[in-house]
């Protein structure tokens, strides 16, 4: 098993403007990553990476709101297989491609296992609907991969969802079906927290 050793400085810029954090009806969110790390420098090998991601939700009606979400990552070293997991780009999720389990969707080795990929990219549009109080339902498209390609071999999921607000962000409890997956019709994912975040 490969072992290395990486001095990473990184640079990070966020930006959220919502009408309110907790519970968007207007606003948008950026994020933008960028790290590396030198061969002779503290480290055993020389990579780049940078990582965009943006939000942003949008009224319909007084009840309704449109959630549009997109992300992609790049990684350009001199030697991949020296890079850990954590540096590695993985999809699926609740906060990626619902219809697949987290981080399922990922380049592999010729036993099935999930190596990581150099490059990541997500986009999903979702349409949610208090029509009770604090209690929602929601339609949703996710498509995305993680790969080795900067190209990305998309993989598709969409489903239905079920809302709850609450003071700290809204709760989220998805089922998807992922299109690219003859063993599996459908994923369940449960999350909660801010919809910029």
């Amino acid at each position: 098993q490969e072992q290395s050793g990486l001095l990473i400085p990184s640079l990070e810029y966020d930006l959220v403007r919502a009408d309110d954090v907790l519970f968007t009806r207007r606003g948008y969110s950026a994020s933008f990553r960028l790290q590396g790390a030198a061969e002779g420098a503290a480290s055993d090998t020389t990579f780049l990476q940078a990582y965009v991601a943006a939000r942003s939700v949008l009224p319909l009606g007084e009840r309704g709101r449109l959630l549009l979400r997109g992300e992609y990552g790049a990684t350009s070293s001199d030697d991949f297989s020296l890079l850990p997991p954590s540096l590695r780009f993985f999809n699926g999720g609740a906060q990626s491609v619902r219809g697949y389990g987290f981080e399922e969707l990922s380049p592999t080795d010729p036993q099935g296992n999930l190596l990581g990929g150099e490059y990541m990219g997500t986009v999903s549009v979702e349409m949610d609907y208090l029509f009770y109080g604090n209690f929602g339902v929601a339609a949703f498209v996710d498509a995305g991969n993680a790969s080795n390609d900067p190209g990305i071999n998309v993989k598709t999921g969409a489903g239905i969802g079920l809302r709850y607000r609450t003071p700290i962000g809204m709760v989220r409890i998805d089922f998807a079906h992922p299109f690219d997956d003859p063993d599996s019709s459908f994923a369940f994912h449960i999350s909660l927290g801010p919809d910029l975040q």
